[in-house]
């Protein structure tokens, strides 16, 4: 049986731990790729720029095309926290999804569903 100390320091740590990301994820800057590819994207045409991209960086060319979707939103101030907290929202759901199949899976009697 845990201990009321042991769930108070559990539940500490992890309000800790969103307040931590929350005021990091506000002051997120893009680095200087992004600020390339968009000075790019108003004196050239999206089809040079993404070709540009790709035979220069070739690395990142994915989420540029992704950023071409969300150019008019990354001058609102608050789309880098929404985006951060919709990332670690996934992240969690999807490892818990994750550990609960391995769980039925490999202990199909332990696991209420």
């Amino acid at each position: 049986m845990r201990s009321r100390s042991t769930i108070f320091l559990f539940l500490l740590s992890s309000a800790l731990f969103i307040v931590l990301y929350v005021i990091l994820s506000l002051n997120n800057r893009m680095p200087y790729e992004d600020y390339n590819f968009f000075s790019l994207l108003k004196t050239e045409g999206p089809i040079d720029v993404m070709l540009k991209m790709y035979n220069e960086f070739c690395a990142r060319w994915s989420a540029y095309t992704v950023g071409f979707y969300f150019a008019q939103l990354y001058q609102n101030r608050f789309l880098l926290p929404l985006f951060h907290s919709i990332t670690i929202l996934v992240l969690f759901s999807s490892l818990y999804f994750l550990i609960k199949k391995l769980f039925t899976i490999y202990f199909p009697n332990r696991v209420n569903g």
